[in-house]
């Protein structure tokens, strides 16, 4: 009887480990598999951040592209009216003088 006990306590510990190694095994797999998925979660993500950041960086470009236009375009024709200004005060004819008193006798 005591043989028996042994050889059923031998079986049952061998079938535990065995269990034991395929649960750890899945385990193995189960790791590996979210770890790439965690890998190609981040690849995406990275990728969305640069197009997103590309994508801004175009627009933003774009924004200063136009406002330099504005303030060049603003600051053309301010000066222009200032050089237009001076211009005509240095085209007027000086003041003419008035008649001089004629000397009294």
């Amino acid at each position: 009887m005591e043989s028996a006990l042994q050889i059923l306590r031998n079986q049952t510990e061998e079938v535990v480990r065995d269990t034991l190694e395929a649960f750890r095994q899945q385990v193995e797999v189960l790791i590996k598999d979210a770890e790439e998925r965690i890998r190609q979660s981040a690849e995406q993500s990275y990728e969305g951040v640069e197009s997103s950041l590309t994508t801004l960086r175009g627009d933003l470009a774009e924004q200063l592209t136009q406002r330099t236009e504005q303030v060049v375009g603003s600051a053309e024709a301010t000066l222009r009216a200032k050089v237009g200004e001076l211009f005509s005060t240095m085209m007027k004819p000086p003041p003419s003088k008035p008649p001089e008193p004629t000397p009294r006798k």
